[in-house]
């Protein structure tokens, strides 16, 4: 499908999993007869497993979408003809099943959110699992510590174990002291795993509680070396960056996060769950719903300006 110029400053911030059959579309003109408002969760299915919800009898398609209480300026997907066609039939077509399973497509231009539309599990007031993406999150919590003083640019090329002095160095393997703040960020420390380290990881979650977890990642690795420092896509840096936040922020990782980034921005329904360590899982396994996902896009393209408010300077 080919998108026209006009669209390209519209920002698709929230397209996740999961579809329904039936496109109720609230259109401007039969909102006003409709007066439908998005999905919301009910009380029984918000205490299920979020893979346990039930699906939704109708997907639900918003051209002008509601005012909430969550500080999200709205306005209407007003675009040509031919350019509103497409995206309303680019829904059709999502709940057709024609792109995979979808749960949420949410559209914000120039500040404001202009669509929004829901499907299968999609509720506008649950939060959804946003798997890697959680990767993104924690950058901007590291940009946030930045920000406040207790990182700097110059710590991102420090060797990373020079943050966490608990650490004993005795039985490290080669090479430890190539592994930077920087690396850690960019997937590429040099750790490597065979797969019967993986194993003990997942088996014995007790003894890898706190900096035991970094202890046992920079003993059982291989050597790192400068041919190991290439991009590997591991679930270990993540949570070396996550650490490395815990030792330098006042409190806990959980505690600067919740309050330095997301009550910042007014998300205030969220999950976001804990690794072996104890910290939050760097790497994955947060949940935010689709509006604040919105949020969290804005800051990133409006350089640390949300699109909820202006609490944000941008990052130095």
């Amino acid at each position: 499908m080919n998108i026209k110029s006009k669209l390209k400053s519209l920002i698709a911030v929230a397209l996740l999993s999961g579809v329904s059959n039936i496109v109720a579309a609230n259109t401007e003109e039969n909102a006003k007869v409709t007066n439908s408002r998005a999905p919301e969760v009910s009380a029984a299915d918000a205490k299920l497993a979020f893979w346990d919800m039930s699906y939704l009898d109708k997907a639900f398609i918003d051209t002008a979408p509601d005012k909430r209480k969550d500080d999200i300026s709205v306005g209407k997907l007003d675009v040509d003809g031919d350019n509103k066609a497409m995206i309303l039939q680019l829904a059709q077509e999502i709940t057709d099943k024609k792109h995979g399973k979808y749960d949420s497509l949410l559209i914000a231009s120039h500040g404001k959110l202009v669509f929004e539309s829901y499907y299968l599990r999609g509720r506008v007031n649950l939060p959804h699992m946003q798997a890697s993406a959680t990767k993104a999150y924690t950058s901007l919590v590291v940009g946030r510590a930045m920000q406040l003083g207790y990182l700097t640019m110059a710590d991102l090329d420090k060797p990373l174990v020079s943050f966490l002095k608990e650490l004993d160095p005795t039985n490290f393997v080669g090479g430890v002291e190539k592994i930077t703040l920087h690396k850690a960020m960019t997937m590429s420390s040099g750790l490597r795993f065979n797969e019967e380290q993986l194993k003990k990881f997942r088996k014995n979650p007790s003894e890898f509680k706190g900096l035991a977890q970094i202890q046992a990642f920079l003993e059982l690795s291989a050597p790192i070396t400068s041919e190991s420092q290439s991009f590997e896509y591991q679930g270990a840096d993540p949570q070396l960056v996550m650490q490395v936040l815990d030792a330098v922020v006042p409190g806990t990782a959980q505690d600067f996060i919740k309050n330095e980034l997301l009550d910042k921005i007014g998300i205030n329904v969220y999950n976001w769950r804990n690794d072996l360590s104890g910290l939050p899982v760097a790497g994955g396994r947060a949940s935010m719903t689709s509006r604040d996902m919105i949020k969290l896009g804005s800051l990133v393209i409006n350089k640390g300006q949300c699109m909820a408010n202006n609490l944000f300077q941008q990052i130095i």
